[in-house]
């Protein structure tokens, strides 16, 4: 469910004939037809590089070549020389489709005016639907820690890792916070790069990995987790809120700043199926686009955030 600041709301469905109906209704026959023309398109570039690429184990240049001469209309397709934003000012006459399918950038840390037509195929991904973990997504997390120690594998919840120790350009064990250290025969990191060539994990691991990649990085974002009651209209499990104007939110994020207005992603995380409120309090979550700063929030900083998102 999208939401926009003059109160025009839509909904779009996996059904595409709903979402074509929808968006008649929404802004009228023709974009409801070039709509037609968008999901046509992106299903034929998710059909095309799904199986080489984004369910490929090591997708590769060749892979996607290998995929254009299957398929010689997916180079048109792709409109290479063009950025999601530009693909879409040519297809949707209405801003506010144009800044909808726009944000599917976001979904691999990129701005549309940035990002190329290619990330246009997430609709069709999305369209196909999204899947929900009974329990919430934690459940997940707790059926693979107990798959695990079935196994043998012990858990440290809680501690923080200060530094990794190496020996000859091997990583030998982890230092932890309280003092104790924890030999290895191979350790495996799974936070940002940037904090190991800031030396956040020690000195020894500075040039794991090349530093010249992370110069220019992908979108970072703020996260509210909380639970409440929900005063508001009417939402989904799934709902967007956006701005006023894009270029306004996506402008000072290229710059490395905080923009003063955003567009929200806010998940109401117990709304099913029926997509009813249950009852007492209940859980969300929202997402803003963020600058990535590389360095924790201040306290100025996060009381901005709060206010913005309020």
């Amino acid at each position: 469910r999208h939401f926009w600041q003059d109160g025009s709301q839509l909904d779009l469905y996996s059904d595409p004939r709903a979402s074509v109906a929808a968006i008649e209704e929404f802004a009228g026959h023709g974009e409801a037809q070039a709509f037609a023309k968008f999901r046509a398109r992106a299903e034929r570039l998710f059909n095309g590089f799904n199986a080489p690429v984004m369910s490929a184990p090591k997708p590769t240049i060749f892979h996607s070549a290998k995929a254009v001469a299957r398929s010689p209309r997916l180079a048109l397709d792709m409109a290479p020389h063009q950025s999601l934003a530009q693909l879409l000012d040519g297809i949707f006459k209405d801003p506010r489709l144009r800044q909808l399918f726009g944000r599917y950038a976001t979904y691999v840390g990129g701005s549309p005016y940035q990002s190329p037509a290619l990330l246009s195929l997430i609709w069709a991904a999305e369209e196909a639907g999204v899947w929900q973990v009974r329990g919430g997504m934690h459940s997940l997390a707790k059926a693979l820690a107990k798959a695990l120690q079935n196994a043998g594998v012990v858990f440290r919840f809680g501690i923080p890792v200060k530094q990794v120790h190496t020996n000859d350009g091997t990583a030998t064990g982890v230092g932890l916070d309280d003092g104790e250290n924890v030999k290895a025969d191979l350790v495996v990191f799974n936070g940002d790069p940037k904090a190991l060539t800031d030396g956040h994990l020690g000195m020894d691991v500075t040039d794991a990995i090349p530093a010249k990649p992370l110069r220019n990085r992908s979108l970072s974002a703020n996260v509210l987790a909380f639970a409440g009651a929900w005063n508001g209209p009417d939402i989904l499990h799934h709902n967007v809120f956006f701005t006023a104007d894009p270029a306004q939110e996506f402008g000072p994020i290229s710059q490395g700043q905080a923009p003063q207005t955003a567009s929200l992603y806010l998940c109401a995380q117990d709304r099913g199926q029926d997509m009813a409120a249950p009852p007492g309090p209940e859980r969300f979550e929202v997402i803003e686009n963020a600058a990535p700063t590389g360095h924790p929030h201040k306290a100025e900083e996060a009381t901005q955030c709060l206010t913005r998102i309020n």
